[in-house]
C-alpha cells in the first residue's frame, strides 16, 4: 500500500543518515551487505573490528538502545551469522558485528543518539 512504501521510504532515509555518519564517528566500521537501494529499508548490520558483539550489545543495552548481533537470521545464535560468513564478512568483522532494526516508531532523534553513544562505547573497549 502506498502508506507502507511511505514509511520504507522514510526508515530508509534514517538508514542511509546513519550509514553517512557512522563512517564519521568510527572510521574503521564495516557496513555488512549492500548500501541503498540493494538493502532491506529497516535493516543496519555494521561491525566493529575487534569487537565482541555480546559485550556491545549489553554495554548498548545500558544506554536503553536495542540491537541484535548478526542477521536477522540467526538472531537467537551465539556463533557468528553463517549469512555473514556467505556475503564474505572476514573473521575479525564477525566477532564485532551488529544488527539494528528500524521501525515506525523510529525517529531521527534516535539515530543520533546511537551515532553519539555507539563512538563512546567503541572507544571504551578500544581502551582496555
Amino acid at each position: 500500500s502506498l502508506i507502507d512504501r511511505k514509511e520504507d521510504w522514510r526508515l530508509a532515509g534514517l538508514r542511509d543518515y546513519f550509514f553517512d555518519k557512522i563512517k564519521k564517528v568510527v572510521p574503521d566500521i564495516r557496513i555488512n551487505g549492500p548500501l541503498r537501494r540493494d538493502r532491506l529499508p529497516n535493516n543496519i548490520n555494521i561491525s566493529i573490528p575487534g569487537g565482541n558483539s555480546e559485550k556491545l550489545l549489553l554495554e548498548l543495552d545500558k544506554y536503553g538502545i536495542r540491537a541484535g548481533s548478526g542477521s536477522a537470521c540467526t538472531s537467537h545464535a551465539v556463533e557468528p551469522s553463517h549469512v555473514l560468513r556467505a556475503i564474505g564478512v572476514k573473521k575479525p568483522y564477525l566477532d564485532g558485528a551488529l544488527r539494528f532494526s528500524l521501525g515506525r516508531q523510529t525517529t531521527k532523534k534516535d539515530i543520533d543518539y546511537v551515532l553519539k553513544i555507539l563512538p563512546i562505547i567503541v572507544k571504551k573497549f578500544r581502551g582496555r
